[in-house]
């Protein structure tokens, strides 16, 4: 899964992001279950960040 601040790409199993030590879960997400939203999430997240507001 991606990190939602940096981008770097991490495990889903980890509770943080080995690059920049952020969360990589949201705070609401259950963790360490299969059902865990955060992937798609920081995906869109990191997407929209690192794409300029050109629309």
């Amino acid at each position: 899964m991606y990190c939602a601040n940096c981008g770097n790409q991490a495990s889903w199993r980890d509770p943080t992001c080995n690059k920049c030590k952020k969360p990589l879960h949201q705070t609401n997400c259950k963790t360490k279950s299969s059902d865990c939203k955060c992937h798609q999430i920081n995906e869109q997240a990191w997407t929209q960040k690192k794409t300029p507001d050109t629309i």
